[in-house]
């Protein structure tokens, strides 16, 4: 099975390395999802929603990675949206260790709305 539908399936059914739920002040929840949590290229996937569990649609959406240790540069992906609230894209992770995910939100209002997730630690690739 090619890896990229391997990959599809997991997201499908929900099984992802990394997955976090926050609220913010602007009341936007967001999922998190990193596969395969590894150094180098990650399929990255965000669903956002209001509280009241309808989906945002129409932001722009940008993840930035982070490690837990001054001195790394960070790495930064673009997400494009491909279902109401599913915002997906891919992110290069450089080395293993502890990572943090910054999801930056520009809603169609203009206001922007900033998360911090942790994610699980970032192994060596295979």
């Amino acid at each position: 099975m090619p890896k990229r539908m391997f990959l599809a399936i997991l997201f499908l059914l929900g099984l992802t390395v990394a997955c976090a739920r926050r609220e913010n002040s602007a009341s936007v929840l967001a999922n998190l999802s990193i596969m395969p949590g590894t150094v180098g290229t990650n399929d990255v996937r965000v669903q956002l929603s209001h509280v009241d569990n309808t989906p945002v649609v129409g932001a722009q959406v940008k993840v930035i990675g982070n490690m837990n240790h001054a001195g790394m540069e960070p790495s930064i992906a673009s997400l494009t949206e491909t279902a109401p609230g599913v915002y997906e894209g891919v992110i290069e992770l450089t080395m293993p260790g502890e990572w943090f995910a910054i999801v930056e939100v520009t809603l169609e209002s203009g206001e922007t709305v900033e998360l911090e997730l942790p994610l699980p630690e970032v192994k060596r690739g295979e």
